[in-house]
């Protein structure tokens, strides 16, 4: 939303920070990734090596997640 004051315009976000990242994020991976949280990890970490705690640590946190 917005006001004027004099010749200058006011905004305030209708949105809260992590509303408005969470919605942007989404969008992004949607565009640039086809929708796909794995792509965009591929994506990211394509030459990446990852040890055996942080793959442990990963699969972790999805099954509590989204289980």
């Amino acid at each position: 939303s917005s006001c004027k004051r004099g010749k200058e315009r006011f905004y305030t976000p209708v949105a809260n920070r992590e509303t408005y990242l969470s919605r942007v994020t989404e969008q992004f991976v949607e565009k640039y990734h086809g929708g796909s949280f794995v792509n965009l990890l591929d994506s990211l970490y394509h030459d990446r090596d990852f040890s055996t705690e942080e793959i442990d640590a990963l699969v972790e946190w999805l099954k509590i997640k989204y289980h």
